[in-house]
């Protein structure tokens, strides 16, 4: 922001006038002394806007805490102004967020319309923060849960279940995650872009997701990179996907296909 810009804004109410008030200066602060300051200020930018639509009654569409070393902080400074700052929530970006809870998460989720939803490495949350987002945002569209070793089953069941509109849903890496969530993810309608890189599918795990019309009806990106249990019956049934533009396999695979753009 420039120095002309910055002026025309109005500062947040002080700690003496609103014991709720948050400055992105203490924000700052709490987070590691090593990291760059514009770095900082750049990660937590949104909480500062948050704080300051409590007093504009101004729209708060997203919250990004990629990287932030205090995410869940950040958080709970967010959601102490009520739901009235979160409603009108669209995007959540916690990619690599540190000191998070499913807690968080679920604080968040209940008051927002979420649309977009980016968990990936966030290892510390797991099912309990994927089900609270998924039973409260049923419009749910995009969903990244990149190398999440906490959630399982139970939660791709419900965020399935919940939020039909899914289009984009990465499970890169979720290695708790098995036959059963292939099943839920079959009953999808609407996924164009599906990443199972390194989930232990099997071939009937595999099959019920490419056979499935929903998905075969509007899937344009499948990732089945490092999964190296299918067979040759698996990936016959890939070729039914006609309207797929790109597929990734490993390079280990058993029937010798490496990266294969139809």
């Amino acid at each position: 922001m420039s120095t002309d810009a910055a002026a025309d804004v109005a500062p947040p109410p002080s700690p003496d006038d609103d014991p709720r008030a948050t400055s992105l200066g203490r924000v700052d602060a709490r987070d590691d002394d090593d990291d760059p300051p514009d770095e900082i200020r750049d990660r937590l930018r949104h909480v500062q806007e948050a704080c300051d639509a409590t007093t504009v009654d101004a729209p708060f569409p997203t919250l990004d805490l990629s990287g932030s070393h205090h995410a869940g902080d950040a958080i709970e400074r967010v959601t102490c102004f009520g739901d009235a700052v979160v409603r009108g929530l669209r995007t959540l970006r916690l990619e690599f967020a540190l000191r998070l809870e499913d807690s968080h998460v679920a604080a968040l989720a209940p008051s927002a319309t979420l649309e977009d939803v980016n968990l990936n490495g966030a290892q510390s949350v797991g099912d309990d923060a994927v089900i609270a987002i998924a039973r409260a945002n049923p419009g749910l569209r995009d969903i990244g849960l990149y190398w999440n070793v906490r959630v399982t089953d139970d939660a791709i069941a419900t965020l399935c279940a919940s939020c039909p509109a899914l289009r984009s849903i990465n499970l890169s890496g979720c290695k708790r995650l098995t036959d059963a969530s292939a099943k839920s993810l079959s009953k999808l309608r609407r996924v164009e872009s599906l990443n199972l890189t390194r989930c232990a599918f099997t071939d009937d795990g595999l099959t019920a997701i490419v056979l499935s019309p929903g998905i075969a009806d509007h899937l344009v990106s499948l990732n089945l990179y490092a999964a190296a249990r299918y067979t040759s019956r698996a990936y016959r049934c890939v070729g039914v996907l006609s309207q797929v533009r790109s597929i990734h396999w490993s390079p280990y695979d058993r029937v010798g296909v490496v990266n294969a753009d139809p």
